[in-house]
């Protein structure tokens, strides 16, 4: 499990210092790589990105269009329906469901996103932990990552052998040690709950980026603390 927490918490590395290249990940050879196969990545499925190095994944996320990040979060979704749940859970995800479009990815990195998408995020998050008294691993799985729990789990076991010789440039992927990232830029539920710490806005002069928490639809604009172990309960 203190694996599965550090991969969970990887997910959201998304920022990094101001660069004058297109920022799609902190990490200047994954930046590179996005940016020199952007096109071939474009076309890339979801279950084929969640095969990928989790900084690989999140900079590719970075790297599409408004309307393929919707396609995948809603892909994402209909999938989670197919689980055994109950009906008011059910429920839950339609409406978030329906409520995933382009426009709520439609911002520029320093702009304050829109009320309603905040406002509906928040209240539906809050309504799914507190009311369905939903765990928050599961949650965090469901709804903060593109990965089933099949998928997650493969990822998990296999991190050191999977084969990316499939993929333009593939040779070239670096697979960086779990746990290990720079620029931990990242949405508060990770860093409260997995890490025991709270949020910092600007540690280190992270720049801030998007693609956070549930559906990727909020802002990443601080770090978690550094060197703490993290919540096992």
């Amino acid at each position: 499990m203190k694996k599965l927490f550090y991969i969970l918490m990887l997910f959201v590395i998304t920022s990094c210092i101001k660069q004058e290249k297109p920022i799609y990940s902190c990490n200047e050879s994954i930046n590179d790589f996005v940016v020199t196969n952007k096109s071939t990545l474009a076309d890339i499925s979801r279950e084929q990105l969640v095969t990928l190095p989790i900084a690989y994944q999140r900079a590719i996320l970075n790297s599409f269009s408004n309307e393929k990040k919707a396609s995948l979060w809603i892909e994402k979704l209909d999938l989670v329906l197919l689980q055994n749940i109950s009906d008011d859970y059910r429920a839950k995800i339609a409406e978030l469901r329906n409520f995933v479009n382009p426009e709520i990815y439609n911002h520029e990195i320093d702009e304050k996103p829109e009320d309603n998408v905040t406002n509906f995020i928040v209240n539906w998050e809050q309504n799914v932990l507190n009311r369905l008294e939903f765990d928050t691993v599961v949650f965090s799985i469901n709804f903060c990552t593109l990965m089933t729990f099949d998928e997650y789990e493969y990822f998990v076991n296999n991190y050191d052998g999977i084969d990316y010789s499939w993929l333009e440039g593939g040779v070239d992927i670096i697979r960086l040690p779990l746990g290990q990232g720079t620029c931990t830029c990242r949405y508060d539920f990770y860093c409260s709950v997995f890490m025991n710490v709270e949020c910092e806005d600007g540690k280190n002069n992270c720049s801030p980026s998007w693609d956070c928490g549930v559906m990727g639809s909020s802002k990443c604009d601080g770090m978690c603390g550094e060197n703490v172990e993290p919540n096992q309960n």
